[in-house]
């Protein structure tokens, strides 16, 4: 909405992003000086996602400050970084996955891990899980309202959700006698509403090829890991480690190493301080304290 003269805007929850913070400020004070007020519920993710738009907004700062005067060059495109087929990308897919998107995800080189999982069909990163529904399945779930119960469980659980949709577009709207006018508005309703970006692919092939550059993307280039808790239960002793840590609160995998590697054992974390936490890289005062919080406060039945 263009309403020029708001000089005031209450945001009702924060969001992990620097750009749609700077965008959402910018619809206050146009015309004179403006404020914004976001609510913050405490001890939930809300607190993080602020320290962490915070974090991107500085970086983004001294980023811009320090950028050359010189005009940049436009990088070459090099089809061959879309194409990977490394032994090293690992995904979790769900048990119920199976088949010819498992079998291509193998032959792409992917370590899968199949296990019970409680959000997605499969998990490329920390940030990054997927939905992936059959252009049947996809009317059927709207039809009895799972769709947007499992939008909801993706946004929960995961900072980047996706869906991908496979088949036959026109399949959409010819599966069962649904309006397609209520099939159009789900898809909008996902987009916009939820925020949950969508994939098309014409078999299951073309998923696993696409699951297959999403790990490429998030685990090689992006350098993000994926959480031991997203499967099943692990066996080797520093997965078990690494397990127990990311089940302090809003701690995710990399976040979970680099806490093992600063105190070394889960022990020495348990025992450390708010001030001793915030050494550790990624742990500022707000995740420190919930941390303490969760460690310190007395069991209630």
């Amino acid at each position: 909405m263009d309403i020029p003269q708001v000089d005031l805007i209450i945001f009702y929850t924060p969001v992990p992003s620097a750009i749609k913070n700077i965008q959402r400020r910018g619809r206050t004070g146009r015309q004179e000086s403006g404020k914004t007020i976001i609510l913050v519920a405490k001890d939930t993710a809300d607190q993080r996602y602020v320290y962490i738009s915070q974090r991107k907004e500085k970086k983004m700062k001294s980023i811009i400050e320090n950028m050359s005067d010189t005009k940049p060059t436009s990088p070459e495109i090099n089809l061959n970084q879309y194409v990977t087929n490394d032994s090293s990308l690992l995904v979790f897919a769900d048990s119920r996955e199976h088949g010819s998107v498992i079998d291509r995800l193998f032959k792409n080189g992917i370590n899968v891990k199949v296990g019970q999982l409680k959000a997605g069909d499969f998990i490329i990163s920390e940030d990054v899980g997927v939905e992936r529904k059959t252009t049947d399945d996809f009317v059927n779930s709207l039809v009895d309202k799972r769709l947007f119960e499992q939008a909801q469980k993706l946004k929960q659980n995961f900072v980047r959700p996706l869906y991908i949709i496979e088949g036959n577009f026109e399949n959409l709207f010819s599966v069962r006698n649904v309006d397609s006018k209520a099939i159009l508005g789900a898809l909008t309703s996902l987009i916009l509403d939820w925020q949950v970006p969508l994939l098309f692919s014409r078999n299951p092939e073309e998923t696993a090829d696409i699951i297959t550059n999403l790990a490429k993307r998030e685990q090689i280039d992006n350098k993000k890991l994926v959480s031991v808790r997203s499967g099943q239960k692990p066996k080797i002793l520093t997965e078990q480690q690494q397990y127990f840590i990311e089940g302090l609160p809003n701690i995710g995998p990399t976040a979970a190493r680099n806490l093992l590697k600063h105190f070394t054992t889960p022990k020495n974390i348990l025992n450390a301080s708010i001030e001793e936490l915030k050494e550790v890289d990624g742990i500022g005062k707000i995740l420190a304290e919930q941390i303490r919080k969760l460690l310190d406060e007395e069991y209630k039945d």
